[in-house]
C-alpha cells in the first residue's frame, strides 16, 4: 500500500502500489509492531520491551494419535539469537 486517505463522514481510500484504489469503511492495521498502515493514518502507538522471546508456530503431522510429544527449551544469547533443545524427560503422551 502506497497511500491512504482519511476523511470524516467518508469512507476511507487506500492506494495499492500498483496504483489500484480501495474505498472501505473499516481498515485494520494488523501489518505488525512497525506498521506502515497506523504510521498512514497518523496513530500513535508504545511499545514495552518484556525481555521475551516467542516463536508461535503452526503444523500437521502424519504421526498417529498418541504419539509422544517433545517440549523444547529455548533461551537467548547475548547476541539475541535464541538456542533451543529438547528438555530431558519432559515428554507427553499425546492425543
Amino acid at each position: 500500500m502506497s497511500a491512504l486517505s482519511l476523511a470524516e463522514g467518508q469512507p476511507a481510500r487506500l492506494t495499492l502500489d500498483h496504483g489500484e484504489v480501495w474505498e472501505t469503511g473499516l481498515v485494520v492495521a494488523a501489518d505488525g509492531a512497525r506498521s506502515a498502515l497506523r504510521d498512514m493514518a497518523g496513530l500513535e502507538s508504545r511499545t514495552y520491551d518484556y525481555g521475551q522471546i516467542a516463536v508461535v508456530a503452526n503444523f500437521n503431522s502424519s504421526l498417529p494419535a498418541g504419539c509422544r510429544l517433545a517440549v523444547v527449551r529455548c533461551r537467548s544469547g547475548r547476541d539475541g539469537a535464541a538456542r533451543c533443545r529438547p528438555s530431558a524427560g519432559r515428554a507427553r503422551q499425546g492425543g
